[in-house]
């Protein structure tokens, strides 16, 4: 990864005002292809320092190429990931220590904002508009019309900002204008890779089933037999117990199962935390499948703020 960003920052001191092109693009499938490798990261600290500074870069490179589909995807991605990954974890401790602070919700409405803005310039370039999917009667015949599996990211990851935008927000009318898209953007996904961006389809459909209003489509008891099959699957891939917990759990009072869940993280936290030791990683290298070493660092870090606000929880 460190070789690529230095072959673009290479890239950008040596053409300043004449980008090529042709080596914008390349340079931008090959970051899309390393992508995988930000889910080995073992550390939240780490990621969230790195994050912005690979989100300024994404930009620097798009302003020099606004044609490049490739760099809209990862900002389409990188926003709506770092406002999901990061923000949203600074605004639950912000909850739950009562910090009355504005400063991480705008910021996580900021992110998930441009998200937003940069997945509609990617929609435009493939030829549809907001309104024209909004109106149609048959939206996932005209996705499969407009994109293929390439287009993947830029839609699901969409759907994720605008997903995080109606949770945050739900008494916002236009927003309920645009819930219809968050399902059908990421059933789209879904039905084209079930595997994407390793297993992230079945984490939002779960989320978004228990945290969406019957009325709106929601259904909590889909939602909540999906997290125990997933968690069946991968018991070691915690956050899906977090997200349990965070948009299930605690809504609906479940105060026996929480604590039942917040036991079990107790115990996986201790053996995530050898994974950082050189000496100990040994002792635990095989109990994580290290595709989801992010996923658990954020789910630790959530933990931590569940153990160390616990009597406010449920208050």
């Amino acid at each position: 990864m460190k070789t690529i960003l230095l072959y673009i920052l290479t890239l950008l001191l040596c053409s300043c005002s004449l980008v090529d092109r042709m080596a914008m693009k390349s340079v931008s499938r090959q970051l899309e292809k390393s992508q995988d490798a930000l889910y080995l990261e073992s550390s939240y600290d780490q990621f969230k320092v790195s994050a912005l500074s690979q989100i300024k870069l994404l930009e620097a490179l798009w302003y020099g190429d606004q044609e490049n589909l490739g760099l809209l995807r990862l900002l389409v991605k990188s926003h709506a990931s770092y406002g999901f990954g990061i923000l949203e974890t600074e605004l639950l401790r912000d909850k739950l220590s009562r910090n009355k602070r504005l400063k991480n919700r705008e910021d996580v409405h900021y992110y998930y904002n441009k998200a937003l803005e940069y997945g509609e310039k990617y929609f435009e370039k493939k030829g549809l508009s907001l309104k024209e999917m909004i109106r149609s009667r048959s939206l996932q015949d005209l996705l499969s019309d407009h994109f293929s599996l390439e287009d993947a990211p830029a839609l699901f990851f969409f759907s994720m900002a605008l997903g995080g935008e109606f949770n945050l927000d739900k008494s916002n009318i236009k927003l309920l204008s645009y819930v219809r898209l968050i399902s059908d953007f990421n059933n789209w996904v879904c039905k084209q890779d079930p595997k994407f961006e390793n297993g992230l389809c079945d984490v939002f459909t779960a989320v978004f089933d228990v945290a969406r209003p019957n009325m709106l489509g929601g259904n909590k008891k889909r939602g909540r037999t999906l997290f125990k099959k997933m968690m069946k699957v991968h018991p070691r891939h915690y956050f899906l117990r977090i997200a349990y917990m965070q948009f299930d759990l605690i809504p609906s009072l479940e105060e026996e199962i929480f604590y039942k869940q917040m036991r079990v993280l107790s115990a996986g936290y201790m053996d995530f935390k050898k994974i950082s030791n050189w000496t100990r990683k040994s002792k635990v290298k095989n109990k994580f499948d290290t595709k989801f070493n992010l996923f658990n660092a954020i789910a630790f870090e959530r933990y931590q703020i569940f153990k160390k606000y616990k009597k406010r929880i449920f208050d």
